[in-house]
């Protein structure tokens, strides 16, 4: 090839350096070269090569002449630099840049090697230049692979596999990854003369993409595992969902990419009837900076009503605004069912107790009953022996008004007896908790009577109302002071039972019952309000429980104590009507 360009060693150093530290993959396998490429004959590639080795640090073995010299041209390399033109700095570049680089002549055999190579493979120089590079550092079962890609590249044929990937064998039997590029160096007569490989060793970017995909995979396992369903979604006006994992199949009953892409709207499943309410409650939980809790009624398509619990919080964008809301939710459908059945059981349970509790009562009723019928018999006599004397009928006034009045206390006791023995509706209603206090203790004032103890009731002012059952409030009140009243008449002490109202907490209301008994063992505190436990000796020990659940299914609390002057107290708060809980 007549007029080809000349370059000195430096040139050929830079234009080396620049082939190591910017490799483009496969070059030149057609044929075809660049305008830029490089000419170089035998004798100036062999001198220029030492030259760019002992610069870059490299270790070359000279090639063995083989007939008379014949020119080789280095394709795909772009024109010298004139800023990598300086051998100093050409070892900078290089220990910077971390490229492996080795160079194979066109039997595969290492022809150089290059300082990164070696701490890479943990050989030095003259245990790698001469052998072969498959055999020496290529693991068994990818040499296949790898030959037969160096011969297709030896014989100037395209792999069309762009940059090859594989697993190298260090000296110590260690498999690291290196990405190559494979440049070709050409001889006159358009052969290929020999492969510059240059790569980057992966082996760490490799394990922690495998390692990520590891804990990926957990964590997939762990979504799909966890009994709910657990989401993200913006912050705006629809709540669109950016993550839903799988289970919302078995919940909403439809797929991930039904409420990813748009098609169903999650917030159209949830009832009309709490719709209002959950978005409401959980736009005022985030604009707070805290998390929300919901519980709401879920229509899926299959024409069933579920029962969620979603529990969520707000997700800082870069501004330190909400702008993401992550979340779980969780179908509680059975276990509601579960509370509903158990509701009902207390229900009943509490009725039976009742009657229980009016038999007891029956015969300080029937004498609470006695005094305004004996009254009425009496004053209807004396009105009839008036009336046969020919007394005026209109003188008969005072006592008829006074038969009228014995009636209505008598009618008011009955009326109070039936209401207490009655089941009730369950449905809450608006009350005034001092009423509802006073009608029980009509009641319990004829037990009270039987006993000789003194029963007062301490009126709060002002009370808010509360949305309750009104015959299970009775029912706890009767109980707890009969419960004061039997403590008192056991260990012989000075009957009082005071029942007081007063304002609670958050604006609910508080009834505290209090007797001068002997108070509450420090062994039965703990174990007051369970099931099946009484110091008495007659009874079942069910009166507090049924205490307990009663209230708390008015969102109320009750707890006991003892009183620093002696006796015990019981007391149970009522929240105010507007934070009563209900099924919605």
């Amino acid at each position: 090839m007549r007029g080809r360009p000349r370059i000195d060693h430096r040139t050929w150093g830079a234009a080396l350096a620049a082939l190591l530290l910017a490799p483009t993959g496969v070059a030149a396998a057609t044929g075809a070269l660049p305008a830029d490429a490089v000419l170089l004959d035998a004798d100036s590639l062999s001198t220029a090569l030492t030259l760019a080795a002992s610069v870059a640090g490299l270790a070359l073995r000279a090639p063995r002449a083989r007939g008379p010299a014949r020119g080789r041209r280095l394709a795909a390399v772009p024109g010298p630099d004139p800023g990598l033109a300086d051998p100093g700095r050409l070892p900078q570049y290089l220990a910077a840049a971390g490229v492996v680089i080795v160079a194979l002549d066109a039997r595969g055999r290492v022809e150089f090697v290059g300082g990164r190579a070696c701490r890479v493979l943990g050989y030095g120089p003259d245990e790698l230049i001469g052998r072969d590079w498959c055999r020496t550092c290529v693991p068994p079962e990818r040499r296949g692979m790898v030959r037969n890609t160096l011969r297709r590249l030896l014989q100037g044929r395209p792999t069309g596999t762009g940059p090859l990937e594989h697993e190298v064998v260090t000296r110590a039997g260690e498999r690291r990854t290196v990405r190559w590029f494979n440049t070709l160096v050409w001889d006159d007569a358009g052969g290929v003369a020999g492969i510059v490989k240059s790569g980057v060793d992966v082996t760490d970017q490799r394990r922690a993409e495998q390692a990520l995909r590891e804990r990926n995979r957990e964590w997939a396992t762990l979504v799909a595992n966890l009994p709910g369903v657990v989401y993200r979604c913006a912050l705006d006006d629809g709540f669109s969902p950016t993550f839903v994992s799988e289970r919302v199949r078995e919940i909403a009953g439809c797929a991930p990419d039904d409420l990813l892409s748009g098609r169903v709207r999650y917030l159209d499943l949830i009832h009309p009837d709490d719709l209002e309410r959950v978005a409401a409650e959980a736009r005022r939980a985030l604009q707070a900076r805290r998390p929300f809790r919901v519980l709401y009624r879920l229509c899926p398509p299959d024409g069933t009503v579920r029962w969620i619990w979603d529990q969520g919080a707000g997700i800082p964008g870069p501004d330190g605004e909400p702008r993401w809301v992550e979340g779980f939710l969780t179908d509680v459908t059975e276990q509601r069912r579960a509370e509903q059945s158990a509701r009902e059981l207390e229900i009943r349970l509490a009725h039976a107790e009742r009657l229980t509790t009016m038999g007891e009562m029956a015969s300080g009723l029937a004498h609470e009953m006695g005094q305004p019928l004996f009254a009425i018999v009496n004053t209807a006599r004396a009105c009839l022996r008036r009336l046969e004397r020919g007394d005026d009928p209109a003188k008969l006034a005072d006592d008829l008004r006074e038969v009228a009045g014995q009636a209505d206390r008598a009618r008011a006791i009955v009326r109070g007896m039936r209401d207490f023995a009655r089941k009730g509706s369950g449905v809450p209603v608006l009350a005034d908790v001092n009423a509802l206090v006073a009608d029980a203790l009509r009641l319990a004032r004829a037990e009270a009577r039987r006993h000789g103890a003194r029963l007062r009731f301490q009126a709060g002012r002002s009370l808010p109302s509360v949305a309750v059952n009104p015959v299970q409030i009775a029912q706890v009140v009767v109980n707890l002071v009969r419960n004061g009243i039997e403590a008192m008449a056991e260990a012989g002490a000075r009957p009082e039972v005071l029942v007081a109202t007063a304002t609670g907490g958050e604006g609910g209301v508080a009834v505290t019952v209090s007797d001068r008994g002997p108070g509450i063992a420090p062994d039965t505190a703990e174990r007051l309000f369970e099931p099946f436990h009484t110091t008495k000796g007659h009874g079942m020990g069910l009166g507090l429980a049924i205490c307990r659940g009663l209230v708390e299914a008015h969102g109320g609390r009750i707890e006991a104590g003892n009183a620093p002057e002696g006796g015990a107290w019981v007391r149970f708060t009522l929240p105010p009507a507007a934070q009563r809980p209900t099924d919605a």
